[in-house]
């Protein structure tokens, strides 16, 4: 009986030293701390981040340069910029019949370059990139309605009778002849556009979290002098 009772002990603490050196060696392994947590986290959201800007401006990039190739092909953000220029009609209407004819050509560039500003402004460079090309599209859009001038041949929005703006204006400047060169410059304005705002997307993409730290420190600076 005193010979298996001391069997037992011996066995129990045989279990319980065996059980300590486990936990030397768990106490050897070195766990990230919470900091470290979060800065491994933060780093791959960064990361992340990066990467699905890169693809987004990849992709809007190849797009829009699409929509340069061929920008006589009508498309959805096309309807977009009918509404907006129909709406500059409106808007210019005070500034007498000539500002009024050219306003919706006008105001179809001047809204979405406005939204490009705002986003600047608000140290959202990436976004305004995403809007520039928006821009870019929009001017070759307007490329097609000024190279139409002469052929008449774009189906207008009031039917047959109405009054085609860039007919009307190139008409009253005198320069319907100079139709193809003045189609092909707003052409090529637009085609550059998309360029830079691809370039720009690019560049936005890659940027280091400490830069857009000291540009958000530099337009703080510049709002608080400006209070």
């Amino acid at each position: 009986m005193i010979l298996s009772v001391l069997c037992g002990k011996t066995y129990v603490l045989k279990r319980a030293c065996r059980f300590q050196r486990c936990l030397k060696d768990l106490s050897v392994v070195r766990l990230p701390q919470p900091l470290e947590w979060r800065v491994m986290k933060d780093e791959y959201g960064l990361q992340t981040n990066k990467t699905i800007k890169l693809i987004c401006a990849a992709l809007a990039g190849l797009y829009f340069l699409w929509c340069a190739w061929n920008p006589r092909e009508w498309r959805l953000i096309d309807g977009v910029n009918l509404l907006i220029h129909e709406a500059g009609h409106l808007f210019f209407r005070p500034f007498g019949e000539f500002m009024m004819i050219a306003g919706g050509s006008l105001f179809q560039v001047i809204l979405p370059a406005v939204f490009v500003g705002y986003f600047i402004w608000q140290q959202k460079r990436y976004s305004s990139t995403m809007v520039l090309f928006w821009v870019g599209e929009s001017i070759l859009n307007v490329s097609v309605y000024a190279g139409d001038s002469l052929a008449l041949q774009l189906p207008l929005l009031g039917g047959e009778d109405s009054l085609h703006d860039w007919n009307y204006m190139l008409g009253v400047m005198g320069m319907l002849k100079q139709t193809p060169k003045i189609a092909g410059m707003i052409r090529f304005i637009g085609t550059l556009t998309i360029l830079v705002a691809l370039v720009w997307a690019i560049r936005e993409s890659l940027k280091k979290p400490e830069e857009e730290t000291a540009e958000a420190y530099s337009q703080a600076k510049v709002e608080w002098w400006m209070k």
